[in-house]
């Protein structure tokens, strides 16, 4: 992962080069770890930079201008996970295991823990749907 710091200019993404910081990824990172590894990144560039930056110090990099890549904002519609009948029964089994022994999967190598959170978090029982019984 590269995080680039660099001069604003009007166009997105355009203005000179101050520096770079690299971060191997693995490709098991999630994307909270992504987040996390973006803004030591961001951190560790302006506190390496800063004083350069405000004492006019600084040789920046023209910019390649070749054209940028952009990508819509993602939507909650986005993460729908669509399911077919082999994937409805793992979901099954994991909704179905206890929170202290929850379902994990191993993906190269590095383990993940599988949870189920319904929308609406309905622990309560439902008056009408007791009935009562006789032996």
């Amino acid at each position: 992962m590269t995080q680039t710091l660099l001069f604003a200019e009007e166009e997105i993404d355009s203005g000179d080069i101050i520096a770079k910081a690299r971060y191997p990824l693995s490709g098991n990172e999630t994307e909270s770890e992504v987040r996390d590894i973006d803004d030591a990144l961001t951190v560790f560039l302006l506190k390496n930079k800063i004083s350069d930056i405000l004492s006019g110090k600084i040789k920046a990099q023209k910019q390649d201008k070749n054209p940028f890549s952009w990508w819509d904002r993602r939507t909650p519609a986005d993460s729908e996970v669509f399911v077919d009948d082999n994937t409805l029964r793992i979901l099954d089994h994991v909704r179905a295991l206890p929170e202290k022994a929850p379902a994990f999967v191993y993906i190269r190598g590095r383990k993940f823990f599988l949870r189920l959170e319904p929308e609406d978090n309905a622990y309560g029982v439902k008056s009408g749907l007791i009935e009562l019984v006789a032996d």
